[in-house]
């Protein structure tokens, strides 16, 4: 017994059984539809959400800080705050947590959220010294000068 659906007999399709013929078109209908809807909702939930976060960073007093490091938690992406203190970032949906820092200022972690503008005060390190006592070695030679 031949297993053949179809034979092409004179340039057309002829089938032992029509119905074997529609359940094979209506299957391969419904496959399409749901490969092209499942492709779909993997593009969408596949792109992150990009968002802009922009801020200011000051000192206890109210002073603008240049040059403090703002990076992504967990991600080597970041920038650095200018002259103004100011600073934007685009992150991606992903990222929950910001890291300030500077030398000699405490460290800094703040949740995102759905912020979009961020005012950020540092403060000084505990730690910090309030005396410095230089010492200093070295020799001089004597001069000696006759008028």
């Amino acid at each position: 017994m031949r297993l053949d659906v179809f034979r092409i007999r004179q340039g057309r399709f002829l089938t032992q059984n029509r119905w074997v013929l529609c359940f094979t078109v209506l299957a391969l209908a419904l496959s399409c539809m749901t490969a092209n809807k499942t492709y779909a909702q993997e593009v969408a939930v596949s792109q992150p959400q990009k968002q802009s976060v922009r801020g200011k960073v000051t000192d206890e007093t109210g002073k603008p800080m240049q040059g403090v490091s703002v990076t992504v938690k967990g991600s080597s992406k970041g920038v650095a705050t200018n002259e103004n203190g100011e600073f934007s970032i685009d992150i991606t949906g992903d990222a929950k947590i910001l890291q300030f820092s500077y030398v000699g200022m405490e460290p800094q972690e703040v949740k995102i959220g759905d912020q979009k503008e961020l005012n950020i005060s540092l403060t000084p390190l505990a730690t910090e010294q309030q005396e410095v006592v230089v010492i200093g070695y070295g020799s001089q030679k004597k001069q000696i000068s006759i008028k």
